[in-house]
């Protein structure tokens, strides 16, 4: 079982990767650099940081989608939402929605109205 600083060290690496990621000019175009520091504060205010249980091998051929997609498993997601075409390409996993960004928010837009 991986200590507590090393699952620290994870979770600041995926928010250094989120924020390398924001940075290039494809997102840097479309999103002001103020909402994407606020994005990187809640994710990192929000986050829960998970010890992997499931085991999750060969769904992807990437090995770092199928920690993803245990990561949704073991943290009970109803939806999995991710730019990435491989993991969109599965559509579903197990009760996980795969989605990208703009359909999550046409599926949960409606609930955040009320």
């Amino acid at each position: 079982m991986a200590s507590s600083g090393a699952l620290r060290e994870l979770a600041d690496a995926w928010l250094l990767e989120r924020r390398f990621a924001l940075g290039r000019p494809f997102f840097a175009r479309k999103i002001a650099a103020a909402d994407r520091a606020a994005y990187l504060a809640l994710v990192r205010h929000e986050a829960v940081v998970l010890t992997p249980h499931s085991k999750v091998r060969g769904v992807v051929s990437d090995s770092q989608d199928d920690a993803v997609l245990a990561a949704a498993l073991d943290g009970g997601a109803r939806y999995l939402v991710t730019g990435d075409q491989a993991l969109r390409e599965i559509g579903r996993f197990r009760g996980i929605d795969i989605v990208g960004p703009r359909e999550f928010l046409e599926i949960v837009g409606p609930e955040l109205d009320q």
